[in-house]
């Protein structure tokens, strides 16, 4: 692969999730609502929605059962709130319900997310990485860093704690013959 500047998406670049969906009208109708747009629909089997340079593409499967799917993507975008301001007077908030939509918090590991869930039960989540989470409730950063030290093997990062040698291994390989 030849070096690239990766950092910013040359025109017609972008990565682009694909979705489930059981009813291409439903699935748009209810995208729209949320401020997408509908880029391209082929037939009843494909629909293209955009956002800004955020596109979601939805293949037609009618089998889906929205409770237990487990299709999602992950988006990330420089403001959350912003992005999803509105989705919670559109979508119910209901945490087991398909569709919902639930606002942005910050994770223990540092990414503001919000949670939406559309009528094919499609995890679609929006996340802004925040620099220094545990700045906002400092209460909790020791228990967050004992329990990640804690719960993890040593790892070497450094070639000087690499070993110098490959592992053996743990049983001789059988002589053939």
């Amino acid at each position: 692969m030849s070096e690239i500047d990766s950092s910013v998406p040359r025109p017609g670049e972008c990565v682009a999730p694909v979705l489930p969906m059981r009813d291409i009208d439903v699935t748009a109708a209810f995208y729209e609502a949320l401020g997408f747009t509908r880029q391209r629909r082929y037939d009843r089997n494909y629909l293209v929605i955009a956002s800004g340079w955020m596109e979601l593409h939805f293949f037609q499967h009618p089998e889906c059962d929205p409770l237990t799917s487990i299709a999602g993507a992950f988006i990330r975008v420089d403001d959350v709130d912003a992005v999803t301001a509105g989705f919670a007077a559109l979508v119910p908030a209901d945490p087991r319900g398909t569709p919902r939509f639930l606002p942005a918090v910050v994770k223990p590991w540092g990414m503001k997310q919000a949670i939406l869930v559309d009528p094919d039960g499609n995890l679609v989540q929006f996340g802004t990485l925040e620099l220094f989470p545990i700045q906002s409730d400092r209460s909790t950063a020791p228990a967050l860093c004992v329990s990640a030290l804690s719960s993890r093997e040593p790892v070497s990062t450094s070639l000087e704690n690499a070993p110098s040698e490959p592992p053996k291994p743990a049983h001789p390989p059988a002589k053939s013959g």
